[in-house]
């Protein structure tokens, strides 16, 4: 059981409570990943490497 401020719910329902919420973490984990991973290509063209071998993505698996 999860106890939110407002009293008890099981895991599932949290789940769908914090859906919208997870919705924009995903967004932002999504966003941020291709910042990362652009940053990094950027540093291997300044330092004369190939940036097609960077690969980078952030974890986007919130629940088991």
């Amino acid at each position: 059981m999860i106890e939110p401020a407002g009293g008890r719910e099981t895991a599932e329902a949290a789940k769908i409570r914090y859906a919208s919420q997870h919705s924009v973490l995903y967004t932002l984990t999504s966003n941020a990943s291709w910042a990362i991973e652009d940053a990094l290509k950027q540093v291997c063209i300044f330092m004369g490497v190939d940036p097609d071998s960077v690969k980078f993505k952030l974890n986007d698996q919130f629940y088991d």
